[in-house]
């Protein structure tokens, strides 16, 4: 600035402002159960912004399995030893006073099926109780279907079939010699199908004469 009684300068420094920008965007992901979950990306703004993680749009509070970081631009949510509850839908939340932006990623937690206990050939004395039973897990968890030589079996009178949690049992009731053959269960959750069977005997009943 000049005028008759002299001059001045002043020096404007000019920012510009960026509105939150998340880069690359989270990407589903499947992990298998007891391995680390690890999300990632770079967010960009100006005035600087912050971050939130959220899963199942609840905020994610870091703990000595769960690490939430930041350096500069990138940041990372680490999930050690993930587990079934770790299931779900996380979003990295970005903001600053020009608005806010969020990327999400559903998260699916895997683990192979298993029994952990085959099915055993049984012998049934002619008119008593048979029991069979398996114990399967996996995730996602299985459903537990039985069968008598390739025929689903249906909780009845004659056969009645329990399912509590991974353990599934079958009891014959009564059991005679059209109750012999081949029984099956088949563990199946959509993702992966395996089996156990047994053959089941039916033994007539010895009746002794005394002399």
């Amino acid at each position: 600035m000049k005028n008759s009684l002299g001059q001045s300068e002043t020096t404007v420094q000019l920012k510009a402002l960026e509105t939150p920008r998340i880069e690359p965007q989270l990407i589903d992901q499947e992990v298998t159960l007891s391995q680390p979950l690890v999300l990632k990306s770079n967010v960009y703004g100006r005035p600087k912004v912050e971050i939130q993680w959220l899963k199942d749009q609840k905020p994610i509070p870091a703990s000595d399995r769960i690490k939430i970081e930041r350096n500069n631009d990138e940041c990372r949510l680490t999930i050690a030893n993930i587990k079934e509850e770790d299931i779900g839908t996380y979003t990295l939340s970005v903001k600053n006073k020009l608005g806010k932006i969020d990327s999400t990623a559903n998260v699916k937690v895997t683990a192979a099926l298993k029994f952990n206990n085959q099915l055993d050939n049984l012998d049934i004395i002619q008119g008593a109780n048979g029991v069979l039973s398996v114990e399967c897990e996996g995730v996602p968890k299985p459903k537990l279907t039985w069968f008598f030589n390739d025929n689903e079996i249906k909780s009845n009178q004659k056969t009645r079939v329990d399912t509590k949690g991974t353990t599934s049992t079958l009891t014959i009731n009564k059991a005679d010699m059209p109750d012999i053959g081949v029984y099956k269960v088949v563990a199946d959750n959509g993702k992966e199908r395996v089996e156990t069977q047994a053959n089941v005997d039916v033994c007539g009943r010895f009746i002794h004469f005394f002399l």
